[in-house]
């Protein structure tokens, strides 16, 4: 991710989750719905723990790798969630 200030940082994650959420509704093949919904989970999940900031403790992120180890594991493998975002950018 590019150096910046954390608001930026929290406005670019907040519009990465926007934009797969509009491509999770877009009609698309399961396995690419599938990859975009576990990319906006992982998204979401950043956004929270970093609108809570210093304020973030260990329960946050507990859970947040519990639903990293869910994703990748419903996917079939960690290497997966790199192409997410290479198909959610367009990328890949």
């Amino acid at each position: 991710m590019p150096r910046n200030t954390e608001g930026e940082t929290l406005t670019h994650l907040r519009n990465s989750v926007a934009e797969a959420r509009a491509a999770e509704a877009s009609p698309n093949c399961d396995w690419c719905r599938s990859h975009i919904t576990a990319y906006r989970i992982i998204g979401e999940d950043l956004v929270r723990i970093a609108e809570l900031g210093e304020d973030v403790g260990r329960g946050e992120i507990t859970a947040f790798a519990r639903r990293v180890g869910e994703v990748a594991e419903r996917l079939g493998a960690l290497g997966a969630l790199g192409r997410i975002v290479h198909r959610v950018k367009g990328l890949g």
